[in-house]
């Protein structure tokens, strides 16, 4: 259903029965007018559920103030859904990115579409540490020119890409286009000159930042955003030469296993793309990918570790971790020999 109407949201309702299934856009993406409204009526839904990643404001739905009339189902636990899951108020589907539209396609098939405008949300960043610009030294070393990346938000990602100005013809093929790639475009070192597929085109499937990036992509015709089950198939990563995957991690043991989206064993997020995008480089011809993290937690407590912390998600394979970096150095660990249950 398409509406503009005056009562185009309470129409909606006329379209969400017993049991149904909605699905929410990431990020930005969110639609607030849909969900105030379901929140205002919840009392008259029956078991409806709502599908989406990274919320980023915890609603009272999401609280599980309604009970089993309106309730939310995460594919990645954000600041608006980590609370109310270790609470017991929210359903956690694991998945890879790439994988989440298959997945919903078992749940639902998308049928209505409410206009709507409202400001996006603030977006705020860790301030930067010390160690974030040596981490980003390390790696900016081992980036070649002409060399395609997918990298994440926050403050490690920020601190690489200041570095990366005096590369030549970067190229970007990521799932979630930032402040700090859209810098490297406007400097002329990120072009897409060298890319093999979608050249000259900066391809990403979502996007997260300030207003000024918000108004630098509308109608940028060198952006593309394109659906995340093509934009992170590993099988379409890797046949962009020389990818650079660039993802951040909470702890690694001596096996090479990284365990990325929980912290001392609690779940803070999920898989997200960082295992898509780790096996497409491992493909790629000249490709790379970096696992990136403090040694170190804030109170002292090592992220390299001979074991994970009990109840740990293994989110990186062993088989898959290429380079882990701390401000310590790079580990290089692809193909390396192991005795005694260490990695050599």
């Amino acid at each position: 259903m398409t509406s503009t109407s005056p009562n185009a949201a309470t129409d909606v309702l006329k379209f969400v029965g017993p049991h149904a299934n909605i699905v929410v856009p990431i990020g930005f993406g969110e639609p607030p007018t849909l969900i105030d409204t379901l929140e205002e009526h919840a009392a008259d839904l029956d078991h409806v559920r709502i599908h989406q990643m990274d919320p980023f404001v915890e609603r009272r739905y999401i609280r599980g103030e309604f009970g089993d009339h309106l309730r939310h189902v995460s594919y990645y636990l954000g600041p608006g859904s980590r609370r109310a899951y270790w609470d017991g108020h929210v359903e956690l589907v694991p998945n890879h990115f790439s994988e989440v539209p298959m997945l919903l396609r078992h749940v639902v098939q998308p049928s209505q579409v409410l206009k709507t405008d409202t400001p996006l949300p603030k977006v705020t960043k860790r301030p930067a540490d010390p160690r974030d610009k040596t981490i980003a030294g390390y790696i900016a070393e081992m980036i070649p020119d002409g060399g395609c990346l997918q990298v994440g938000v926050g403050a490690i990602p920020d601190a690489l890409l200041a570095e990366l100005v005096d590369h030549k013809d970067l190229g970007v093929h990521t799932e979630c286009l930032s402040d700090g790639l859209m810098n490297l475009v406007e400097r002329g070192t990120v072009t897409g000159a060298r890319k093999h597929h979608h050249r000259n085109k900066h391809v990403t499937t979502f996007s997260v930042g300030s207003p000024e990036l918000m108004r630098w992509l509308d109608h940028n015709v060198a952006v593309e955003m394109l659906p995340v089950e093509w934009t992170n198939d590993p099988r379409v990563v890797a046949r962009e030469p020389n990818f650079m995957s660039f993802n951040a991690t909470t702890e690694v043991d001596l096996m090479g296993q990284a365990a990325s989206e929980t912290i001392a064993g609690k779940y803070w997020s999920s898989s997200g793309g960082q295992a898509d995008f780790a096996r497409g480089a491992m493909y790629s011809p000249g490709g790379k990918a970096f696992l990136v993290l403090h040694s170190a937690t804030s109170t002292g407590r090592g992220r390299i570790r001979a074991q994970l912390t009990p109840g740990s998600v293994v989110t990186t394979l062993k088989n898959t971790v290429d380079h882990v970096v701390t401000e310590y150095g790079v580990a290089s660990l692809r193909a390396r020999r192991s005795a005694n249950g260490r990695s050599g």
